[in-house]
């Protein structure tokens, strides 16, 4: 593999076949043509970075694009944000989760919620406990209900809530009906 990288480093050019094309009873390979540069000068990522072990945060350039893009784009409410690089946004939720959370925890998820966040917590080996909701998202009444009747048996009490919060471009972002002065005194009462 090694040696395949080095041989395509040196290379100018790097030819791309396409598999064959059918058209009636003859075959058509197409081939292009492509210039892959190992040290291009105009461009702040080159060949030689992308191939390299990086930082775990992405490539700098690239972040500093995505933190441009997102403030332009989406406008941020408040200037302290940050991004986070992914492969996607389950893997997204895997690394939050998994900085979050220790095995056999709970966490409180609405109880219609969405799909990967559960897949993403699985492998965690944490339980999760679903609170009641109204179309606006979760009641405040059997969360309190959940967290006052907390059985100490079943381990910790929930310290991790995951909710899905959805924002219509034109309105500011809001969390669900719930009552976050509430949430944050009914798990202090007992600790």
């Amino acid at each position: 593999m090694q040696l395949f990288l080095s041989r395509l480093l040196s290379l100018p050019q790097v030819r791309i076949s396409t598999p064959p094309k059918k058209m009636g009873s003859n075959s058509i390979r197409s081939t292009s043509t492509i210039t892959v540069p190992k040290y291009p000068e105009t461009l702040p990522i080159n060949l030689s970075t992308l191939l390299q072990y990086g930082l775990v945060t992405g490539l700098p350039a690239l972040n500093e694009f995505l933190l441009k893009f997102v403030e332009k784009v989406y406008i941020p409410a408040y200037k302290d944000y940050d991004i986070l690089l992914s492969c996607g946004n389950t893997d997204a939720l895997y690394k939050i989760f998994n900085m979050l959370l220790d095995p056999e925890d709970h966490v409180l998820v609405e109880e219609f919620t969405y799909p990967s966040a559960l897949e993403a917590m699985h492998p965690l080996q944490v339980t999760t406990v679903a609170v009641k909701m109204d179309r606006e998202g979760m009641l405040d009444s059997d969360l309190e209900e959940i967290l006052s009747k907390w059985d100490k048996k079943r381990g910790r009490r929930p310290r991790v809530m995951y909710t899905v919060t959805y924002k219509p471009p034109q309105y500011p972002l809001r969390v669900p009906n719930v009552n976050l002065e509430a949430s944050v005194k009914i798990p202090r009462e007992e600790h």
